[in-house]
């Protein structure tokens, strides 16, 4: 039996799919970083480090149609706006 390079590498990446699948299944553990200190009374936007390396923003939506187009944001993504001074937030805690 001949094994073409072309279905290994098809096999390989169905594999590591399935493993990013697996893992982004699991319950995401959020790390409250960072309210704006000036939104009152709602306490958004909001920062929060995952226990996935990566950030989670919460913030007033985008509904402005211009920018929206620009973004081009594909299925199942979205965006939200935060102010200039939550930035300083960003930043990985060891």
């Amino acid at each position: 039996m001949q094994i073409d390079s072309r279905d290994a590498e098809d096999e390989d990446d169905a594999q590591g799919k399935l493993r990013q699948a697996r893992e982004e299944s699991r319950n995401m553990e959020l790390t409250f970083i960072a309210k704006d200190p000036d939104s009152v009374p709602d306490g958004s936007p909001a920062l929060y480090r995952t226990d996935r390396k990566s950030w989670i923003v919460q913030g007033w939506a985008v509904t402005d149609p211009a920018a929206l187009a620009v973004l081009d944001l594909p299925e199942g993504e979205t965006c939200v706006e935060i102010p200039d001074r939550l930035i300083p937030y960003f930043q990985t805690r060891t």
